[in-house]
């Protein structure tokens, strides 16, 4: 019997990567990118070599029996822009979206007052602005999700998203990819995954859910992949 791929798994804003395992399985290397994207925020700026410092840190980690990168949400991004910098073979997006924030040719993101109004929240209360994500998130009420509560941490990676864009780099991109998305996504629309998927020239799969949908698709995706 084939060994299962063995991928680089970047998760998302705020919750541990655990939550990706159904998908990716127990030998995949996970990566909380909650602990990485400080690095690349300054005084509220993103480092303009921030692809730099993530390659950095991941190369090490591309051993030889990886197969890919994936990565969800803001991992999404952040792999979206280094598989072939990592030299990857083969990539999977999962809520997948080359900008967070709507700015200038690009329509389906969240408005940048979002994001502010989410920073400013997290000085007030934390609990009710990770309580209020995970709920739209469609995070079943009764999952077994782990996730950072450390303010400034979450403020870095809000920053990030706020500012993050990441379209001209991914029309380089040449590595095959897959991309899924959920069709009621209120945290990163269906459209967005779409644009981007066309920009990576990528398969594009849209199953029901909303930001978390794998977690009600895991076999069926996990069978894609293994296909892939």
């Amino acid at each position: 019997m084939a060994m299962p791929d063995k991928w680089l798994v970047l998760g998302g804003w705020c919750l541990t990567p655990n939550i990706l395992k159904s998908v990716f399985g127990e030998t995949s290397v996970y990566i909380d990118i909650n602990e990485l994207v400080p690095e690349v925020v300054c005084h509220a700026s993103i480092a303009e070599n921030w692809q730099d410092i993530f390659v950095a840190r991941l190369f090490p980690l591309c051993a030889c029996d990886i197969q890919g990168i994936a990565g969800w949400s803001t991992g999404a991004i952040i792999a979206s822009t280094l598989a072939r910098k990592l030299n990857q073979k083969k990539m999977v997006l999962l809520s997948a979206t080359a900008s967070f924030c709507r700015r200038d040719g690009f329509k389906f993101g969240q408005r940048q007052q979002t994001v502010h109004a989410m920073r400013e929240g997290l000085q007030v209360s934390s609990n009710t602005v990770l309580e209020d994500f995970i709920r739209r998130c469609e995070i079943p009420q009764d999952a077994n999700v782990m996730f950072t509560k450390n303010t400034e941490v979450l403020d870095a990676g809000l920053c990030f998203l706020e500012q993050c864009n990441v379209i001209d780099d991914i029309k380089k991109n040449d590595v095959p990819t897959m991309v899924f998305h959920g069709n009621r996504d209120v945290i990163v629309p269906v459209n967005a995954g779409k644009y981007t998927s066309d920009l990576l020239k990528a398969r594009f799969f849209e199953l029901p859910g909303g930001h978390a949908f794998f977690m009600q698709h895991c076999a069926a995706i996990a069978s894609m992949l293994s296909s892939f």
